[in-house]
């Protein structure tokens, strides 16, 4: 007798640990999901580009010839990408950005001898235009139905220049 109980408990015990096995992989499955749920939520929020962007829009470049800026088409890919400019913008313009109809970012070689700190000869940048600013500040005027251009470096993303466009 105590042979067939044993053969009927054995049964269950196995039936029981693979329960506990059950519930312990669904309980770590749900655990993992929680951690890494926000954490693409975020990455996706950060390299989400609004509509209102365009990338290498030619037209951006031409607001610049006021600044006697010249430009010439890049046969090299930059260090830096769209997005990751695109990101610097948010953190450094993030008033003209939400005050602006549309942003322009175009990738170009830019020469230009009238700047103050630096001549750029055929230099890698990126062209920002903010066109159509509502109620934005930049340095000491507010700026309203005018295109604020800022030019990047395209590999190391420090600011060349930055100008409203003239009424």
């Amino acid at each position: 007798m105590s042979e067939n109980s044993a053969n009927l408990r054995t049964p269950q015990k196995h039936s029981d640990q693979r329960t506990r096995w059950r519930k312990t992989r669904i309980f770590l499955l749900c655990g993992i999901m929680v951690l890494l749920l926000p954490a693409v939520f975020f990455a996706v929020q950060e390299y989400k580009i609004p509509s209102k962007v365009t990338m290498n829009h030619h037209e951006t470049r031409n607001g610049l010839d006021f600044a006697g800026f010249t430009f010439s088409t890049p046969t090299s890919s930059p260090t830096l990408t769209n997005r990751d400019i695109y990101n610097l913008v948010k953190k450094q313009y993030a008033s003209a950005l939400e005050s602006c109809s549309s942003l322009n970012i175009d990738y170009q070689l830019v020469t230009s001898p009238n700047l103050a700190n630096r001549h750029l000869q055929d230099t890698p940048a990126y062209i920002v235009s903010f066109h159509d600013l509502i109620g934005y500040s930049f340095g000491s005027d507010e700026v309203s139905n005018r295109t604020l251009y800022v030019v990047f470096d395209a590999n190391s993303g420090e600011e060349l220049y930055a100008e409203t466009s003239p009424l």
